[in-house]
């Protein structure tokens, strides 16, 4: 094989083939009335490389491409748009389960080859480039299962093999441990708003109003009374705007106030007026209000006309409350109902000057809003760490699966080795095939 990577003197090469067993085909349709558990292509995440969403089916509704049958530990890889990367381990829930002629079924012979270790490689880019030269077909790219078969893969010794996966294992799992904690802390938050926005911190008897119940201290505010939208818009091709940073309804994450890919007025060409904007501004997305795209500047710039730059009146509401009420379900209802039902979905500024706002004392604004900020923050450290574990895996998974960083302290099944160290300069090219 040309360019194929170095491993070390006791690695081999060998086909994939050569260190699987055969595997089977079914046809559920044989049994009208018995139930399965069909995986299809779209079963598959290609962020969590996991079997997330299944159909439970009788075998007289099997569609023609469910004919795979699946052990717990076969690994499936997509061959349609495989540089989609959807590849999966089988868990033991859906052993003896179907999935689409869409998969190739890997069944590692367990004397050769560990089902963790072959899954893990299949994730590394040296695969996916392989992968992407083979497919044909422009618009319908797919392999077929021969292709990936024949794919050559490093093989260590089963020991190696077992420590190798147990590394990625730890990290794969702390960065979904990650995860989950990031989506807890976003339903923590979504608790909260609905709680702070409607009950206050103050545990004051409510009273009912336009917009529902709140504490009898808080005040009902039209939009445009507490509110001032910006007015007059500047040339982007001129200076200094067009070395300002732009930000348009793509730039602002939707639900989470977060602005992502800025760049500048000459970066991305812009040539239409925009508004200008500062740090002590509001950046709310008048296109698609139920898109909830809601963001806090921390610097100077000019955003799209398809946005308005909001800032809150002097003595009427705190900037951060105010956002945070901008994302919150009693404001977006309104917007939503508010919104054009004509072509693109948006809201004009008489329609956002006439929704109703609550307006706790500004020190309770003040005491909502620190609340919900440490919730963003604590997100946004939990995400930090999830994308610095997440960039550890991939750096892991390439340099261990070419064997340029070694495990050592190998011992029992299912032992985590205790450290990582480079191996001694003995690697040899990775040509060399078995069988």
């Amino acid at each position: 094989m040309a360019n194929a990577p170095q491993i070390p003197r006791h690695w081999h090469n060998t086909r994939l083939r050569q260190v699987c067993l055969q595997t089977e085909l079914t046809d559920p349709g044989r049994n009208p009335a018995q139930r399965f558990i069909y995986v299809d292509v779209s079963s598959v995440s290609n962020n969590s490389f996991a079997i997330e969403e299944t159909k439970e089916l009788l075998g007289q509704d099997a569609p023609s491409r469910a004919r795979k049958l699946i052990r717990t530990d076969d690994i499936i890889f997509a061959t349609v748009r495989p540089t989609l990367r959807r590849i999966a381990l089988v868990p033991a829930w859906l052993d003896g389960q179907i999935c689409s002629t869409g998969y190739c079924v890997i069944r590692p012979d367990p004397q050769r080859l560990l089902p963790a270790y072959v899954y893990y490689y299949l994730l590394t880019v040296e695969v996916a480039e392989r992968v992407q030269a083979m497919q044909k077909g422009a618009t319908y790219p797919a392999i077929n299962d021969n292709d990936l078969l024949g794919l050559s893969i490093p093989l260590p010794p089963l020991p190696e093999q077992r420590a190798i996966a147990n590394v990625l294992r730890a990290v794969q799992a702390a960065r979904e441990a990650r995860q989950r904690e990031v989506a807890l802390e976003r339903e923590r938050k979504a608790a909260l708003m609905a709680q702070l926005f409607t009950h206050g911190t103050r545990g004051e008897p409510m009273k009912q109003t336009p917009i529902g119940e709140m504490p009898v201290s808080w005040e009902v505010a039209k939009f445009s009374d507490a509110v001032d939208v910006t007015e007059g818009q500047v040339n982007p091709l001129n200076e200094p705007y067009r070395s300002m940073v732009h930000v348009g309804p793509e730039n602002i994450e939707s639900g989470t106030g977060r602005l992502i890919n800025l760049k500048t007025n000459a970066e991305v060409n812009i040539i239409s007026g925009n508004y200008l904007f500062t740090s002590d501004d509001i950046l709310y997305s008048k296109i698609r209000p139920y898109l909830n795209k809601v963001a806090l500047p921390a610097c100077d710039g000019t955003c799209s006309a398809d946005m308005y730059p909001l800032r809150p009146k002097a003595g009427q509401l705190d900037k951060r409350f105010l956002c945070h009420f901008l994302l919150s379900q009693p404001f977006v209802g309104q917007a939503i109902s508010f919104q054009d039902r004509t072509g693109i979905p948006k809201i004009n500024r008489v329609q956002l000057g006439s929704i109703l706002l609550v307006k706790p004392s500004l020190p309770e604004q003040e005491s909502i809003a620190e609340v919900l900020t440490a919730c963003d923050a604590k997100i946004a450290a939990l995400e930090r760490e999830s994308a610095l574990l997440d960039e550890l895996f991939r750096a892991l998974l390439e340099e261990l699966m070419t064997g340029w960083v070694a495990v050592a302290g190998v011992a029992g099944d299912g032992e985590l080795p205790l450290r990582l160290s480079r191996p001694p300069t003995d690697h040899v090219s990775g040509e060399l095939l078995l069988g």
